[in-house]
């Protein structure tokens, strides 16, 4: 289970989000998870992590222009 995040982030169309999570050792760890809706989930979905390749970056800052350019390419807003 992962920590709470620090900042969490939605794609335009909410497909897709990203969380930063600060590690023991002070860096910054970027989750990318896609939402998945189907008729048993409901409105509200389930997010589920879209790959096991972990983000870690040395500043939140960092962090966020790595989540920020996963989400232009995953939900087509380039």
């Amino acid at each position: 289970m992962r920590d709470h995040p620090l900042k969490v982030r939605y794609s335009h169309d909410c497909g897709y989000r990203y969380e930063i999570i600060k590690r023991p050792d002070g860096t910054f760890q970027v989750w990318v998870q896609k939402r998945i809706r189907d008729e048993y989930l409901g409105d509200e979905g389930l997010w589920c992590d879209t790959s096991k390749m972990a983000h870690i970056t040395d500043t939140c800052e960092r962090a966020e222009v790595v989540g920020n350019e996963i989400l232009r390419n995953l939900a087509g807003e380039i």
